[in-house]
């Protein structure tokens, strides 16, 4: 499975995709030595991660947070 974040004119931005105990998420339209940026991660995370995310869109100080089993 895959998920697209379009930017508002329509072009890709981030994908998400699912690979089997990883989640990776890549930046389109950023390369680095013309290798894209892709970022894999266990998909234990993903709850702390989505925590995480909204604590910064809040603008909450600083935390820790500590994953489930």
């Amino acid at each position: 499975m895959k998920v697209i974040l379009e930017k508002p004119d329509g072009s890709p931005y981030l994908t998400l995709s699912d690979e089997k105990h990883m989640v990776s998420i890549q930046l389109h339209n950023y390369d680095f030595n013309g290798f894209p940026v892709k970022f894999q991660f266990d998909r234990r995370t993903i709850p702390a991660l989505i925590d995480a995310l909204s604590r910064l869109n809040r603008g909450e100080d600083d935390a820790t947070i500590r994953m489930e089993k």
